[in-house]
């Protein structure tokens, strides 16, 4: 569903990772201008994976993404890295709010 909303709206989409660990390797290749991490995924959970990708691309800002949004969420989402927090299921308005705003933030 995310790779369609950012289809629609002209976004290329360089890869889609089925876990934390395989995240972080394609971050690391394809240096994203932005990469979505949901909090819970197999291997490594979103908190940890976006502590590394922050490490190989400061420049890469990170969307975490969850079904929870409670307030230890958020703030550990913003501890770990994250630029913007998104609540699933989430609307192509939200998306897009969350995707402006870390694009302004790296002009």
């Amino acid at each position: 569903v995310l790779r369609l909303l950012l289809q629609e709206q002209f976004y290329n989409v360089v890869g889609e990772a089925p876990d934390g660990e395989k995240a972080i390797e394609m971050c690391t290749a394809h240096k994203p201008h932005i990469a979505f991490i949901d909090i819970h995924m197999p291997k490594m959970n979103g908190h940890e994976a976006s502590q590394q990708i922050r490490q190989h691309n400061p420049n890469t800002s990170i969307i975490m993404i969850s079904a929870l949004s409670t307030v230890n969420n958020v703030r550990q989402a913003m501890q770990s890295g994250a630029n913007a927090f998104v609540v699933k299921p989430f609307s192509a308005v939200k998306l897009s709010e969350a995707i402006d705003n870390c694009l302004k933030k790296n002009q």
